[in-house]
């Protein structure tokens, strides 16, 4: 019986058709197996690969990203300077603190929002916020913490294409910063 293209012997893989099959319930030879479950396995690398290429352009994390660089941003622009609301001489440990919470994200990278403040007015007195207000109020003009306090009101929600911009407005204006202060 002359074998047709439809038609191939019980005993013979079904992708190759060359090949005697693994076992009587089986309908592919080992190499053909093989050679699906590495298919296979390669299809799921490739969409784990996308999930977290996907998973990097989700608003949260270009937020954690944005709240990186920015963080980075202030310190490196107010580096040498004392806390801006106790007057604590400047040191390493120093960090970004907001004088509106960064819950409120109309002014969460606001740069007149947020200076360098040492441990101990950020953390434990909690940004020390009257201090603060009173502060950038000497440095940018009377009611410009009244502002920022009727601004951070507004309802604001960062979208993908603002967030990946701020980071790479933020980015730039870092690596200035860092290029400036090692020439000194």
């Amino acid at each position: 019986m002359p074998l047709t293209p439809d038609h191939v012997p019980s005993n013979l893989c079904k992708d190759c058709k060359k090949e005697p099959r693994m076992g009587s319930l089986q309908s592919r030879c080992i190499k053909c197996q093989k050679s699906r479950l590495r298919a296979k396995e390669q299809a799921k690398k490739e969409r784990l690969k996308i999930k977290r290429l996907k998973h990097k352009e989700r608003p949260a994390a270009l937020k954690k990203k944005l709240d990186i660089i920015f963080s980075k941003y202030i310190r490196l622009r107010d580096k040498g300077n004392p806390c801006v609301t106790c007057g604590a001489p400047w040191e390493f440990n120093h960090q970004n603190g907001h004088f509106i919470s960064r819950r409120h994200f109309a002014t969460r990278w606001d740069e007149i929002n947020a200076h360098s403040q040492c441990p101990k007015c950020n953390l434990w007195g909690a940004g020390e916020q009257f201090a603060h207000a009173n502060a950038i109020d000497l440095m940018y003009g009377k009611g410009t913490a009244q502002s920022i306090a009727d601004c951070s009101h507004g309802i604001f929600k960062p979208t993908t294409e603002f967030l990946k911009e701020k980071i790479a407005y933020y980015e730039a204006k870092t690596q200035a910063l860092e290029e400036m202060q090692s020439v000194r």
